[in-house]
């Protein structure tokens, strides 16, 4: 007796299945139509910009400011070619024990817009509160690295990256 009820109400269901496809596109009971129809828009344009790079989004906190100082020096940098874009690696010399959060910070022309040849950093650091014993200068060195896209690396020809008291550039090959 069962089998006989599930065999008509899987017929009805069928039945009014191909009945409500069967409408119109404008009826309102045809399933097909109810998330309406597919429009066509015109194909955007090529974007100079790279979409797979996150855009900086309106709700995300902004970046508390960076109060690093310059190390004393510069000791060594370095440009590494890598898919994509590129690798500089920096190794500083910092004047006391303490320096963390080591950063490549960007100059002001640097961070603007527009094509430019050469890319300004500072190798900066910021120190610990506490005052440090006098120490070799093996424990005092500091190494960063940053990655820079191809899409940043377009244009430049030289890398430079500041300290207090000198400054090395890098040139692009």
């Amino acid at each position: 007796m069962m089998g006989a009820d599930m065999r008509i109400m899987v017929t009805t269901a069928l039945a009014a299945t191909l009945a409500l496809s069967g409408c119109g596109g404008g009826s309102g009971w045809n399933p097909l139509g109810w998330f309406g129809g597919g429009r066509t828009a015109p194909a955007a344009g090529p974007e100079q910009t790279n979409p797979l790079i996150p855009r900086r989004s309106a709700f995300r906190r902004p970046e508390p400011e960076y109060d690093g100082r310059p190390v004393q020096q510069v000791l060594d940098l370095r440009f590494e070619p890598v898919s994509g874009g590129a690798i500089v690696h920096a190794r500083g010399l910092s004047a006391t024990l303490g320096a963390y959060d080591l950063a490549l910070v960007p100059s002001e022309e640097t961070e603007a817009e527009g094509p430019r040849e050469v890319l300004d950093y500072t190798l900066s650091a910021r120190y610990s509160a506490r005052s440090r014993p006098p120490a070799p200068a093996t424990s005092r060195e500091l190494n960063v690295a940053t990655f820079l896209s191809d899409e940043e690396l377009r244009g430049v020809r030289s890398i430079r990256v500041r300290a207090a008291s000198n400054s090395q550039s890098v040139r692009r090959r």
